[in-house]
């Protein structure tokens, strides 16, 4: 008799576990949803898909996460850098070469400096440079060029500025302009 109620608890407690896991192949169908409302430009259809994906995001696999952490960084963008700079830097630890990420979190880094004190400036400009760079290195731009320039000058870094050829050609040996995806 034992047996059979230590069969039985033991039954029910699997299909309880069961049952408050995510399933995998729902969460996966959610984030191939948010892509399409991102690529038709639905973003409140993206941000409701976005905040029901969040909380079982572990089950997506590795790089649709990445995807995903990318798509909320863009929808974060305008309105609260410091939540996309979060997302984006999710993105640039598991594809470091993403140059597209490092260009967003350049110019976010440098949107915070332009509010800041100098102590602050310096912090944010530095975390700027270091995302242009890349970005610049896979991507040339004069605009982002003169950017960078300006920041070493700013912060009256002349070393940086003249390493900074050297430094572009080592960042441009490897770029990626498109996230992998499963």
């Amino acid at each position: 008799m034992q047996k059979i109620i230590l069969g039985i608890s033991l039954f029910l407690l699997v299909n309880v576990v069961h049952a408050q896991t995510p399933d995998t192949s729902a969460v996966y169908n959610s984030y191939l949803d948010l892509n399409l409302a991102m690529f038709e430009g639905d973003v409140d259809k993206a941000i409701n898909l976005s905040n029901t994906i969040m909380p079982d995001t572990a089950a997506l696999p590795a790089k649709a996460r990445v995807g995903y952490y990318n798509i909320m960084g863009k929808l974060y963008e305008e309105n609260d850098a410091n939540e996309a700079i979060k997302y984006y830097l999710r993105v640039a630890a598991a594809a470091p070469d993403y140059y597209v990420v490092h260009r967003a979190l350049g110019y976010l880094y440098l949107k915070k400096s332009e509010n800041v004190t100098n102590i602050d400036f310096s912090l944010a400009a530095k975390n700027a440079l270091f995302h242009l760079e890349k970005a610049q290195a896979c991507d040339p731009s004069y605009e982002t060029l003169e950017i960078i320039k300006g920041i070493y000058k700013r912060l009256n870094n002349e070393a940086g500025l003249k390493t900074l050829d050297k430094r572009l050609a080592v960042k441009a040996k490897n770029c990626m302009d498109i996230l992998p995806s499963e």
